[in-house]
């Protein structure tokens, strides 16, 4: 599965989001939907079942075109994993910065092993 990045979506503010953001996707199959997560949690996988974290969250759907009906987006699971590669890549980044910040006068940029235990693997529609 190829990774997403944030050429493929914005963060962009909306009204009623006071203390998050929504995202834009703005390349691929999915280009116009616009979403929010809700709650998401991260659980320890068994090193005998694999041993990366299991990622799931809830989303809301706030905006689409007209090709999507809101229940063909709530509905796919295809779209579940994509905007779960999305948070993914969005905490990803939000550790890489927090560690390069971390970090004063080091530009390594490579993944760490925190960085590659959280892949995404479940999703739950949220009502609203």
């Amino acid at each position: 599965m190829a990774w997403h990045d944030a050429d493929n979506y914005l963060l962009v503010e909306r009204e009623g989001l006071d203390d998050s953001w929504a995202i834009r996707i703005t390349k691929g199959a999915y280009t116009g939907v616009e979403y929010s997560y809700g709650e998401v949690s991260v659980a320890e996988v068994d090193e005998s079942e694999g041993g990366n974290a299991k990622l799931s969250f809830e989303f809301n759907i706030h905006e689409f075109p007209e090709a999507f009906t809101r229940e063909s987006l709530e509905g796919s699971k295809e779209f579940g994993v994509y905007i779960g590669d999305i948070l993914t890549d969005v905490i990803m980044g939000a550790v890489e910065e927090k560690e390069n910040a971390s970090k004063s006068g080091n530009n390594n940029t490579s993944e760490s092993s925190d960085q590659r235990a959280v892949r995404s693997s479940g999703y739950t529609v949220s009502e609203g």
